[in-house]
């Protein structure tokens, strides 16, 4: 009985050993590298270009010793624009605050008949504007929403054209060019009917032209 528990014991001390050997190492795992959230800064200078379409609503009122006489009537100058910005940001939390200069070239144009008298078109053009404004906003990480404001300036010519006068022209265009088929026209136009031709004007037609024919209306 003793011989056979000693070979049983044996048995277990040998196969110990040969088991332990055969076993796989335990797999070493690399913990997965921790995600860094980016927050955005808007803070610091920026630069820019911008172009589009723009409008313009314009209306004039005739006055005499400061009383409303009649109205001339109103329309939109319309046309495009294209210029550039330049600014400045800063950050504190999550508000953004900024101010901004902005200059654009515009070719917006518009007219209208007079409402006082038919016989004139009112017509307007804006040839440039600029913009200084102040920006208030709320930064979502890298996407902003902000309101801005300020105050605007225009470059913005303004005339009075008697459209009898393009009739009267039109029609001596039309008798000259019969009796004169070489003849060169050209048609030229002063700033306003009430005052008088700029020298720019004046120098540029003495030098293109020959003869003048003026053409007045009241």
């Amino acid at each position: 009985m003793k011989k056979i528990l000693l070979g049983i014991a044996g048995l277990f001390a040998l196969a110990a050993p040969a088991s332990a050997a055969d076993m796989a190492a335990a797999p070493y795992s690399k913990a997965p590298p921790q995600m860094i959230a980016v927050v955005y800064d808007w803070s610091g200078f920026y630069i820019g270009l911008n172009g589009g379409w723009g409008s313009s609503h314009k209306c004039w009122d005739n006055y005499a010793l400061g009383v409303l006489v009649a109205p001339e009537g109103c329309h939109n100058a319309t046309g495009g624009v294209a210029g550039g910005q330049i600014g400045y940001r800063w950050q504190a939390g999550a508000f953004v605050f900024g101010l901004e200069a902005q200059g654009d070239w515009a070719d917006l144009r518009g007219r209208n008949v007079s409402l006082f008298n038919p016989a004139n078109t009112d017509q307007s053009k804006v040839n440039a504007f600029g913009l200084f404004t102040g920006q208030v906003g709320y930064a979502f990480n890298n996407v902003l929403l902000y309101a801005k404001g300020g105050a605007a300036v225009t470059s913005d010519r303004f005339a009075v054209y008697n459209t009898a006068t393009n009739v009267l022209i039109d029609r001596l265009q039309v008798l000259l060019a019969e009796r004169l088929p070489g003849v060169e026209f050209k048609r030229y136009r002063k700033p306003t009917f009430t005052k008088p031709a700029p020298d720019a004007l004046r120098q540029q037609i003495a030098k293109e032209c020959g003869f003048v024919i003026e053409a007045l209306a009241d």
